[in-house]
């Protein structure tokens, strides 16, 4: 009996931690609300620092692997509280940013947040000096997490990664919706490769934000008469294709390029 409560017990945990702790954590979290924001109740920051050590117990528990319980799975929970990650978890995710496995990009996006720790602000720039698949793939999740993203990214930072997406855009060549995937792959495998075609776009499509900046020089980034408008036009070029070849499923926003690309 005892081993049995024990055994139901170890997998509540690891249904919750996977499931809705999950959408708990990306919920709160999201648009840069932090346990430090001065009108978060101070109950709840306490509770949450509770449910931070107590995460943490649960990953290092001798346990946890046998039950299926991976550091990812935590590290995935404390990813979407941005700025309020324990100290110790930031160079794990710094880690994770020189191995460049798809699972990650998500993860590391949600870290980002508002980009006003030094430690984010360094993510951002071993990004940047990638500018390859990962860097893009994890600024689109970065992007749509906090509505206000690109406030916090300079001129400079943006012109590379404009120049880093356009040189992505170019180089994914569309076909049918049966190309993409192998013949024997699952249903989640053919998902996250067409993932992997959507997130480029939404990406550009998060940055058409820059127009409404106040700082000038970043509000013209996307203008029309800008040579980086060709940005705008490959995107369109790409939504019609991905119309095309019935690519919508893939894409997390909606899309209205008429009224998108000006």
């Amino acid at each position: 009996m005892v081993q049995e409560d024990h055994d139901e017990a170890w997998e509540r945990i690891r249904k919750n931690i996977k499931g809705w702790c999950r959408f708990l954590f990306i919920s709160i979290w999201r648009d840069g609300r932090s346990i430090t924001d001065t009108d978060c109740p101070s109950e709840f920051t306490n509770a949450t620092r509770e449910m931070f050590n107590t995460l943490n117990e649960i990953v290092t528990h001798n346990t946890a692997k046998e039950r299926d319980i991976s550091e990812f799975d935590v590290l995935f929970l404390f990813c979407a509280t941005h700025k309020d990650i324990p100290e110790d978890y930031v160079k794990r995710i710094q880690r994770w940013v020189k191995f460049e496995k798809d699972i990650f990009t998500r993860p590391v996006g949600f870290a980002l947040g508002d980009l006003s720790e030094e430690w984010q602000r360094n993510l951002l720039h071993d990004l940047l000096l990638k500018r390859n698949d990962f860097s893009i793939r994890v600024l689109s999740y970065a992007i749509w997490r906090n509505e206000k993203f690109v406030d916090y990214v300079s001129f400079t930072d943006l012109s590379a990664i404009l120049k880093a997406l356009l040189k992505r855009l170019e180089s994914i060549k569309l076909g049918p919706l049966g190309s993409i995937g192998g013949a024997h792959d699952t249903k989640k495998e053919l998902w996250l490769k067409g993932r992997v075609i959507a997130e480029p776009l939404e990406l550009l499509l998060g940055l058409l934000r820059t127009r409404a900046s106040t700082d000038t020089e970043i509000k013209m980034l996307l203008q029309p008469h800008r040579t980086s408008q060709k940005v705008c036009q490959r995107g369109r070029a790409y939504y019609r294709d991905c119309n095309k070849f019935q690519y919508q499923p893939f894409l997390s926003h909606t899309i209205e390029p008429e009224k998108t690309y000006r």
